[in-house]
């Protein structure tokens, strides 16, 4: 599922993902995706994504707060890609 969470900040809720190696794989695919989409827009510059997995007995809030943590980190350190928090 998608969920909008305000301005141009999106979560994607996926069961079923058993790895960091998983995740990492639909994230680049999400990516390439996006990106041959933007190719065809001349304002398009990219998308940043932040990951994390939901750990049992979590509440959500932590786990979107972990998530957006990795997104700001990616921000700071290269745009037009992900970084997976645990």
């Amino acid at each position: 599922r998608v969920y909008r969470l305000g301005g141009d900040e999106f979560g994607l809720l996926c069961a079923g993902i058993g790895s960091e190696q998983e995740a990492g794989w639909l994230l680049e695919r999400l990516l390439r995706k996006l990106d041959a989409a933007g190719a065809q827009l001349a304002f398009w510059t990219g998308v940043s994504i932040g990951a994390t997995a939901v750990c049992p007995g979590e509440g959500i809030e932590r786990a979107l707060s972990r998530a957006d943590q990795a997104l700001y980190e990616r921000k700071r350190t290269a745009k037009n890609g992900y970084r997976f928090y645990r």
